[in-house]
Parts: C-alpha cells; sequence; structure tokens
C-alpha cells in the first residue's frame, strides 16, 4: 500500500487536485499537459467531461464555474493520497489510513454496484466495489459564503 516509487502525476491533494491537474484550469492548459481526451462528451447542464483512458481518469468542466476543470475522478491505481497507493485496496485499510489524516466525518451511500465514503469538507469521494476502493474522485472546495476556492497555479 505505501507508495515507494510513485509517479508524482497521480499524487492527489483534496481540493487542489491530481499532480499537475489543478482545480480551475481550463481545458486547453489540461489538454497541454495530458494530449487529447480519448472520449468527451457534454450533459444537460453543459458540462463538459473529458475521458483519459491510459490514466484511467474522468474530467469535469462545470459549465457554472466557466468551464473550468471542477471534478476529477481517479481509477489509477497509481494515485498516491496521504503517500499511499489506496486503489484495489481493502475498504477497512482505506479508510482507516483516511481517518488517520483526517478527522471529519464522511457521508456513506450504498448503491447496486458500490458505496462510497464522501468527505464534503474537502470534497473528495471514495468508492468501494466489492469491498475494494475502485476510484478516488475530487473536487474544489468552498469557502463560509459557498464560493469555489480555486488553488494557486505555480509558475
Amino acid at each position: 500500500m505505501t507508495a515507494e516509487h510513485s509517479d508524482k502525476q497521480f499524487h492527489i491533494q483534496p481540493g487542489v487536485g491530481i499532480g499537475d491537474l489543478i482545480f480551475g484550469l481550463g481545458r486547453e492548459d489540461v489538454e497541454k499537459l495530458l494530449g487529447a481526451p480519448d472520449k468527451e462528451h457534454v450533459n444537460d447542464y453543459n458540462d463538459v467531461f473529458l475521458h483519459y483512458h491510459e490514466k484511467q481518469l474522468a474530467l469535469r468542466f462545470d459549465h457554472d464555474s466557466d468551464l473550468r476543470l471542477s471534478w476529477i475522478d481517479c481509477h489509477n491505481p497509481k494515485a498516491v493520497l496521504f503517500g499511499q497507493s489506496l486503489i484495489g485496496e481493502p475498504q477497512g485499510e482505506v479508510l482507516k489510513v483516511v481517518q488517520s489524516h483526517h478527522a471529519g466525518k464522511s457521508e456513506v451511500d450504498e448503491f447496486l454496484s458500490f458505496e462510497s465514503h464522501t468527505y464534503h469538507d474537502i470534497w473528495t469521494e471514495f468508492q468501494f466495489n466489492d469491498g475494494r476502493l475502485t476510484n478516488i474522485n475530487l473536487g474544489y472546495v468552498f469557502d463560509e459564503d459557498h464560493e469555489p476556492v480555486w488553488p494557486e497555479r505555480s509558475s
């Protein structure tokens, strides 16, 4: 579970992004980092979704946020959170790691095919299927006035 030789591009920072994929980036900036997506679609709310199959990432650009990167679904087992590769690990082990680094309470939702644990204060969701973590989803955080807190971009 410990990430000894992890790839920086898959380091998850809740509220910030994954690696160089920082919340608030525009599509053009994301495509400079990742290249053209394998698939894209637009939902009924005019949000844009880009899918990168090899990287096992799905990215959402919210229409209400000027089509800035707002949400990341990560299924990649190279992803590292709290210094550990958690995707594929047993649910109990993952939740122990998360709770040892984050004191917030999760909201638990059970669906037909998976269970979701969401920590709203850091906008991070952990989805489990058959007792193992399948993906980590995350978004930007909000301030007390419910305004987006976009992370600062490094130059």
